[in-house]
């Protein structure tokens, strides 16, 4: 039956490779964007102008969370919940 079909590794790879691009990407962005947000802004005057994140710092973090979800599927959304708690702890020591 057509209902019955075991998924194959491949259908298997390519669905947590997605999920892994689709939950990473927003996520090393927001934090790329909040360290250089926040270090712009509270922290101008200690630091040089040179030390900001540059933007294949962002690539470097999205690549790196793509390939922990699709290397380590189980482990995956613990990561991401533990870099959500880590944000949203952050946010709370800077005023809006």
């Amino acid at each position: 039956m057509a209902g019955n079909r075991e998924e194959g590794p491949v259908t298997d790879f390519l669905a947590n490779l997605g999920a892994s691009v689709l939950f990473a990407a927003p996520t090393a962005f927001l934090f790329w964007f909040g360290i250089n947000g926040s270090w712009s802004r509270y922290f101008r005057v200690l630091l040089p102008d040179d030390f900001f994140l540059s933007t294949g710092a962002g690539w470097l973090m999205f690549g790196l969370l793509v390939i922990v979800g699709v290397v380590f599927p189980k482990l995956f959304p613990g990561i991401m919940g533990f870099f959500w708690r880590l944000f949203l702890r952050i946010c709370r020591w800077f005023p809006h």
